[in-house]
């Protein structure tokens, strides 16, 4: 690993580079370690091996190694090895030769094998960095020069022909055989180097076509990688603007929402705020009416003072004439006293009236009304309107005659209707017509009295000294309620029946009341009063007796009206007080619940308002996301792209420079043939040259065949001992002279041979 994290080494099994080839990574991500998948910044993944079984450093043959790490000979090939023999290991590691026992070659075939893993070495077995294992047999013991390749074998030492004849033609002979068998040897090589060149373009054209054919397969995923990007660039599109869609949508359905809420708000509000003016309307009018009331009650308590003293003095008068008139008949006093008698009965029978003796018709009611407006004597006019006489309307008095706005559909008693100002009334009908009303005294027409009952059912407050009011409502002193103490005085809502003694009445809120038989009461008001009718048939035959219990009569009357009046002005203040009192905690009510309304609206707009924040912000981040995961894409397909782009120019690259070598290696070999083909002709001139001296030479030695003994004793002796001299040289292919061959080695393929080499300190040779 170098300083950058990235890592440097021989690579292997890559679609880019050739196996054995030293490459630089970009820099790792992570911890690296021998045995473990690595990933590179770009994205590329290594595996990485371990020390252990780390790959070795190849060297140049002839290098010598500082490592004792011989392999281990053995004797012969292991079952199922490939033998390869007369083999030669090349620069690149590789090795070449003839191979036997093989399941892919047959015996005897030339191959080169892919670079070996360990340094070549004879009697060993070898493996491939493809996996490929080889047994190399021994070399033979070649000697040094062309012979090994040849088979030229060294003519031994002291052979010694006294017959020149016999040795000129031995001499010929191992000539002749040597040249045959350098042709043969000739034929063999040139026939190998021709089955090599066609096994090597064979190969070549084996890895073009892999290589056309990896091509065609990048450029295929590379155009399904740009589709499926593409497909899912579409889908991340159409997922946002579906986000896009869904969010507006959102967003429009809680502005409408908010819009909603706050057209609610105003409506309650302004809901509020007409009852609350219609209550204090209602409450002005109230006022009005109690001091209409109080008016009326002073006016009635003057008229009575001032009847109560003509009464006084019409009573002194009468009693000064009754003093006068004293000594009248019997006869004429008895017919005084039974006129007197007669219009006592005919007074008892009256009712008896608050207001000095006139008497007020009530209103019909309805419990069908629900507390609208009750139309009563009711007819309809021509444009639709209807005039009746009114009860229970808060903007007109009990009894007043009207004419409404015109009326919608269609008008019938005993129903709701509704004028087209968006009024409604309740129009009374003659069959079913709601009870009257009627001020106590009063005789009712109809025969509709509820039933008695003894005593209050369990859990019934019951109401005393009760009195009903011009609004069907009840007033009296409540006791057993669970909301009001025992002798508190107040005032119910409308009845929905007529009040009467001993009975349970009801409400229109729900509430129901028992109430409480009335104390000795003489029809009329009398009831609430605490009026006592007086005993009929009395008589008092002393006129003086009978003035003065008239008088102490009118007294006591007279004072117990005046107590009655202070106790109801008294309850009437106190109802006042509640009343007020009760308005006031109502408004104070109201005023809260409108503030609670507010303050809940107030929440809900601002929850609103945050969750549109929280939604905006939501999409937002959504937006950003896509962008950055669009700009991701993008570059990722840009990345394909470049890379795509470099592995075609690197496949390109390596495809001109394969051709570039093979026309270099075809070059080579035209020479190398070319080469050959003049050896061996300058091999024929000189075999034809060196058999033209030889027969000269014997037709010298014939002509010298006469010579004597003598001489020819002396001759053949220096002749021996010449041919001693001579056998000990290298015999030569041109007459006589000899050349220093070079050393030979078979894994040369026609390159120049350098020998007697040393490596300079700028590796060079």
């Amino acid at each position: 690993q170098n300083s950058d994290k990235s890592i440097s080494g021989v690579i292997y099994n890559s679609e880019d580079y050739s196996d054995g080839e030293v490459v630089t990574t970009s820099p790792i991500k992570g911890n690296v370690k021998g045995g473990t998948i690595i990933t590179a910044v770009t994205g590329t993944r290594y595996f990485l091996t371990t020390v252990e079984a780390q790959a070795p450093s190849f060297k140049k043959p002839g290098t010598v190694s500082l490592e004792n790490n011989e392999p281990k000979k053995i004797a012969s090939a292991p079952p199922g090895i490939p033998i390869v023999s007369g083999w030669t290991q090349n620069s690149d590691g590789s090795i070449i030769g003839t191979i036997s026992k093989s399941r892919r070659h047959p015996d005897g075939d030339f191959i080169k094998t892919s670079t070996l893993v360990d340094e070549a070495a004879e009697m060993t077995v070898v493996e491939t960095l493809s996996g490929s294992k080889y047994f190399l047999e021994e070399k033979s013991g070649a000697v040094g020069g062309l012979g090994s390749l040849f088979g030229w074998a060294a003519k031994q030492k002291g052979s010694k022909d006294t017959n020149t004849g016999n040795k000129a033609t031995g001499a010929n002979d191992s000539d002749e055989a040597t040249e045959a068998k350098q042709r043969r040897i000739e034929a063999k090589k040139a026939e190998a180097a021709a089955l090599a060149e066609k096994k090597r373009q064979a190969l070549e054209t084996r890895k073009a076509q892999a290589a056309e054919a990896k091509l065609r397969e990048i450029e295929a995923r590379e155009a399904a990688a740009a589709e499926a990007t593409e497909r899912r660039r579409q889908e991340f599109e159409a997922r946002k603007a579906r986000t896009a869609q869904a969010a507006e949508a959102k967003r429009r359905e809680i502005e409408a929402q908010k819009v909603a809420a706050a057209g609610a708000a105003k409506k309650r509000r302004q809901e509020i705020e007409a009852r609350k003016v219609a209550k204090n309307k209602q409450r002005e009018i109230d006022e009005k009416k109690a001091k209409q009331v109080a008016l009326a009650e002073k006016k009635r308590q003057e008229v009575e003072a001032r009847k109560v003293q003509a009464k006084k003095a019409a009573e002194k008068r009468r009693q000064e004439i009754e003093a006068r008139n004293a000594a009248k008949s019997k006869k004429q006093h008895g017919a005084e006293a039974k006129e007197k008698t007669s219009a006592s009965s005919q007074e008892s029978g009256k009712t008896k009236s608050l207001f000095g003796g006139f008497s007020l018709d009530w209103p019909a009611f309805s419990p069908n009304s629900k507390g609208l407006p009750i139309v009563s004597k009711w007819y309809q006019n021509s444009d639709k309107s209807i005039s009746g006489v009114i009860y229970n309307s808060e903007d007109y008095s009990d009894g007043e005659v009207v004419t409404t706005s015109p009326i919608k559909g269609n008008v019938k008693g005993g129903t709701i209707i509704t004028a087209v100002t968006g009024t409604r009334y309740f129009l009374t009908t003659v069959e079913a017509q709601a009870p009257s009303f009627k001020k106590p005294g009063t005789v009712s027409l109809e025969n509709n009295e509820p039933k008695k009952i003894a005593s209050a059912p369990p859990g019934i407050p019951i109401v005393s000294g009760w009195t009903q009011n011009s609004d069907g409502s009840i007033i009296g002193t409540i006791s057993k309620s669970r909301r009001h103490p025992d002798g508190d005085f107040i005032k119910t809502s409308t009845l929905v029946d007529e009040a009467a003694e001993m009975t349970v009445v009801e409400t229109l809120s729900g509430s129901k009341y028992f109430l409480e038989e009335k104390s000795g009461a003489v029809g009329g008001l009398g009831s609430l009063f605490g009026w006592a009718a007086k005993q009929k048939g009395s008589k008092d035959t002393n006129t003086g007796n009978k003035a003065t219990g008239a008088n102490d009569s009118d007294e006591a009357t007279e004072a117990k009206q005046r107590r009655i009046e202070a106790k109801k002005a008294e309850a009437a203040a106190l109802a006042e007080k509640k009343r007020q009192a009760l308005e006031t905690r109502k408004a104070q009510a109201a005023e809260a619940k409108l503030r609670e309304i507010e303050a809940r609206e107030a929440a809900a707009a601002e929850a609103t308002e945050r969750r549109r924040q929280e939604f905006e912000a939501r999409k937002a981040r959504t937006a950003q996301a896509a962008e950055a995961k669009r700009r991701e894409i993008e570059a990722q397909k840009v990345a394909a792209a470049g890379a795509a782009k470099k592995r075609r120019q690197e496949i390109e690259a390596r495809k001109v420079a394969k051709n570039k070598q093979r026309e270099i290696d075809e070059k080579k070999a035209k020479q190398v043939a070319l080469a050959e083909k003049k050896r061996q002709e300058v091999e024929a001139r000189k075999v034809q040259a060196k058999k033209a001296a030889e027969k000269r030479r014997q037709e010298i030695e014939a002509r010298n065949a006469a010579k004597s003994k003598k001489q020819h004793g002396a001759e053949a002796k220096e002749k021996t001992s010449a041919s001693s001299q001579e056998s000990g040289k290298t015999k030569s292919l041109f007459g006589g002279f000899s050349l220093d061959w070079p050393a030979f080695s078979p894994n040369s393929k026609g390159l120049p041979i350098v020998s007697k080499w040393y490596q300079n300190s700028d590796k060079s040779i």
